[in-house]
């Protein structure tokens, strides 16, 4: 009996023993358990620190940077000689960066940026209306949400000012060639449309059409974008402000929309690319290419553009080049004419035009016809504000002074 007394008594301390290790088993759990979540609470008390650190930086930054560009901007408007030591120092650097980085692609990087712009702004506000109506600190998200925004409207601001706004104040491409544009009579602008007229019709001889008897950019072995970056690298021996580098130019996918605006081309501030319309009838587009190019030497007036859009196809040892400019400078050269000299006096000198560079305005203005909506008066309205927001102040009637160009140039020729 005393013997199993002794078990008992035995067992007993045993169980009592194994109880108070499992009693403290639990307390240890529980510590630790605690402990976890008081560093899980430090964790988020120094995330939440270093967020609401991060945003007086933001802001700072973002405000030194947008203080730099209206100061950039401001000089570049009142300050003679600031937008060209910009134009032909500085600007450079960017395309030889950005433009050189981007045209190793073979899309519109720009075009995709947009697209990306678009969705993270529709993304965002959604984000952003579910956040503030579900979380206790709208005070934090309405701050992060101004801090995306201004963040992006500085970037795009800036990009815009120091890739392309200051180059509007540069010295004129007309003044640094030495063309000065002064009153012409209709005679010298007749003179002006036979010279085109005749170059027109002799690179016509040259070039071979398709079916429908117009030019076409798919004819075998034509690489019209290397040919009009080396048009431009051409024309850059004769005039040292259009030499250097040129990224290669881009088609656009959403062409059909840059139709119904009724654009040809586009120079693209914030990923520095020549963009241009792949749905515009072919005649014209290696004209509207270099065009466009013609603004990554910070040349930003549009009649100085198609200025040196005509010179670059003029000079170019690409007959398809050739008979591009010729036409396109016809175009214009002609719709004045008609002003200056009559119907008749214009009749006249329209028969001697080749016939396939007649098809070619008229498959032109068919073309364009049917995008004359509300669409394309709205954007030729804003294409109009805009420019004379940047100085132009006869807006899209500026690029008639491409003829003025033109004339001076010719008169240079015979001089």
């Amino acid at each position: 009996m005393a013997e199993a007394k002794k078990g008992t008594a035995t067992k007993k301390n045993n169980n009592t023993k194994k109880s108070g290790g499992n009693k403290n088993y639990s307390n240890k759990k529980t510590n630790e358990k605690k402990t976890s979540e008081t560093t899980g609470q430090k964790k988020e008390n120094q995330t939440e620190k270093k967020k609401k650190s991060l945003l007086p930086i933001v802001f700072t930054v973002a405000a030194i940077i947008l203080v730099i560009t209206i100061i950039c901007d401001i000089l570049a408007r009142n300050v003679d000689g600031f937008a060209e030591f910009y134009a032909g120092g500085i600007y450079p650097f960017f395309v030889h960066t950005i433009g050189f980085i981007n045209g190793l692609f073979p899309f519109a990087v720009g075009e995709i940026l947009i697209c990306l712009l678009l969705i993270g702004a529709v993304v965002g506000i959604i984000v952003f209306i579910i956040s503030i109506t579900q979380s206790e600190n709208k005070g934090k998200i309405s701050a992060v949400a101004v801090a995306v925004v201004l963040c992006t409207g500085v970037f795009l601001y800036s990009s815009y000012t120091f890739n392309c706004g200051i180059n509007y104040h540069r010295v004129p491409f007309s003044e640094k060639s030495g063309l000065t544009p002064s009153k012409y009579s209709a005679e010298e602008l007749g003179q002006l449309c036979i010279y085109l007229i005749e170059n027109a019709n002799a690179a016509a001889e040259k070039i071979s059409f398709d079916e429908n008897g117009l030019m076409s950019l798919e004819t075998k072995g034509l690489d019209m974008k290397a040919e009009c970056v080396k048009a431009m690298g051409k024309v850059g021996e004769s005039y040292s402000a259009l030499s250097g580098f040129y990224p290669a130019p881009k088609g656009v996918m959403a062409s059909e929309f840059m139709s119904m605006c009724k654009i040809t081309g586009i120079y693209d501030p914030f990923t520095i690319e020549a963009n241009y319309n792949v749905n515009a009838p072919d005649f014209g587009i290696p004209f509207t290419v270099c065009h466009e190019l013609s603004h990554l030497k910070g040349f930003m007036r549009e009649d100085e553009a198609n200025f040196i859009a005509y010179l670059a196809c003029r000079e170019s040892d690409n007959e398809y080049l050739n008979y591009s400019g010729f036409s396109e400078a016809l175009i214009y050269a002609m719709g004045q004419y008609y002003g200056a000299a009559g119907a008749e006096k214009y009749g006249e000198l329209y028969k001697t035009i080749h016939p396939s560079i007649i098809k070619e305005m008229q498959n032109n203005n068919a073309y364009w016809k049917q995008y004359e909506t509300p669409v394309a008066e709205i954007s030729n309205k804003v294409n109009d504000t805009y420019l004379k927001t940047q100085g132009q102040e006869e807006g899209t009637k500026s690029y008639g002074r491409f003829v003025d160009l033109m004339i001076y140039d010719l008169m240079q020729m015979n001089a």
